[in-house]
């Protein structure tokens, strides 16, 4: 889960992420994704890639589904909406070719992110209870009684 918050605050990251919310909507969705020109290509891919691993380690049970929620709910919510046209029409490119899904994984976790509202998910990520401890003062020199 720490190399997955590193990637998200990675300056990569952010210009790509910020790239396809604010300039990736001037380019028609027909193109698909890989479609798209240099850089918007570059940056729907990473973006897109990101949650698509972590849907398919969410999918699979590797990590827990409310905990990526959780931590990425509005990442992949305004991602989603910034990317699902190009997604569709990616999807639509490869169908003609025979080819197989695209980002289902990053789907799964959109779907889900817009069926629930995030003080749910917060309340369904299992947080671990330690046992209450007696912990008395601190004394000066750092001995406690």
């Amino acid at each position: 889960m720490t190399q997955l918050g590193r990637i998200v605050a990675s300056p990569d990251f952010r210009e790509a992420r910020e790239y396809i919310l604010t300039q990736l909507s001037q380019f028609d969705p027909a193109l698909g994704v890989y479609g798209l020109p240099k850089p918007a290509c570059d940056h729907a891919l990473l973006v897109g890639g990101f949650y698509q691993d972590i849907g398919a380690l969410a999918v699979q049970g590797v990590v827990d589904e409310n905990l990526v929620i959780g931590m990425h709910f509005t990442g992949i919510k305004e991602s989603w909406r910034a990317l699902e046209p190009y997604i569709r029409g990616e999807r639509e490119l490869r169908r003609a070719k025979g080819y197989g899904s695209f980002f289902g994984s990053f789907e799964h976790l959109a779907v889900y992110v817009e069926s629930i509202p995030h003080e749910k998910i917060q309340g369904r990520v299992q947080r671990r209870r330690f046992p209450e401890a007696s912990v008395g003062k601190v004394q000066p020199g750092g001995l406690s009684r």
